[in-house]
Parts: C-alpha cells; sequence; structure tokens
C-alpha cells in the first residue's frame, strides 16, 4: 500500500514538472513583462499600458483571427522576443512571447 502511495506521488510530481515543457507560453500568460522599468501585468488597462510603454508596435482590434479580442505587439529590440498582449474590452487578459525576436531601428 505505502509503495503504490509513492509511485502515485511520483507520478503526480513529473506530470506537473513537465507542464512547462509541454506547453511553453503556458507561463507567460500570467507572468509581467517590462516596459523600461516598469512591469505590465494581466489585469492592466489599456490606459496604464500606454502609459508605461507607449503606443504598440502592430495592433489588431477584434478581427477575426484574434476571437474578437484586441491584440497589440510590442516590439523589445533584437535581443529580446516580441510580447503580444490580448485584451477582453479594457483589461489585458493574457500576455505571450512570440517565437520572434523583435528589430531593431523604426
Amino acid at each position: 500500500m505505502k509503495k503504490k502511495s509513492i509511485v502515485l506521488l511520483g507520478t503526480i510530481i513529473i506530470f506537473l514538472l513537465a507542464i512547462p515543457i509541454a506547453v511553453p507560453n503556458f507561463a507567460d500568460a500570467f507572468y509581467p513583462f517590462r516596459c523600461g522599468t516598469k512591469l505590465v501585468r494581466v489585469g492592466d488597462t489599456k490606459t496604464e499600458i500606454l502609459n508605461k510603454c507607449g503606443s504598440p508596435t502592430m495592433q489588431n482590434t477584434g478581427r477575426m483571427g484574434t476571437g474578437g479580442a484586441d491584440v497589440w505587439v510590442y516590439n523589445q529590440g533584437s535581443s529580446k522576443t516580441m510580447k503580444i498582449l490580448r485584451f477582453t474590452g479594457p483589461k489585458l487578459t493574457s500576455i505571450e512571447s512570440s517565437s520572434t525576436y523583435g528589430y531593431s531601428g523604426s
């Protein structure tokens, strides 16, 4: 009986450790990103983010392909991946890292 409990506990731990590997952008949805010295977090409003980061590099407002959500993309330079922000109404609902790095210049 004790051996089964240890095996079950080990299986659960391995499963929990595998989640971030299987879904790499899962963690990004809940963690803030930095605009200069300011943090952008899920729950921030569009106005707060504009004050912290300025205008987004790209913006897609509630069109097909976004599920009706507003999507903003911030280019943070060639050494960092671009950040994709999704909004429901005025509130930020998720933050994702793009699979591509940003670019330098204008």
